[in-house]
């Protein structure tokens, strides 16, 4: 990712002032509560995960399956158009 953005940062720009959590149950803090507190200052919140957690409802967006997959083909999506998908 730093490779990336250090050839063409441009995309990367909506993804300074994010949460982005993979593989969290939500049920332990402090990482538990870092999406409101982002979004209480207008963060962008993203969930990878298998499935929801217990704090899925707090972020913008989730994107569910395995990470390995989501993960790469999030990024992707950031590279091409300059924005990610706002949902799976």
């Amino acid at each position: 990712l730093a490779q990336v953005s250090s050839r063409n940062h441009r995309p990367f720009r909506a993804v300074r002032k994010s949460i982005i959590a993979i593989g969290t149950s939500g049920v332990v803090y402090p990482a538990a509560g870092f999406c409101q507190v982002a979004s209480s200052v207008g963060a962008l919140c993203v969930e990878f995960n298998l499935e929801p957690s217990a704090v899925g409802s707090s972020f913008n967006y989730g994107l569910y399956g395995k990470a390995s997959v989501t993960l790469p083909q999030f990024v992707d999506e950031l590279i091409e158009k300059g924005t990610a998908k706002q949902s799976v």
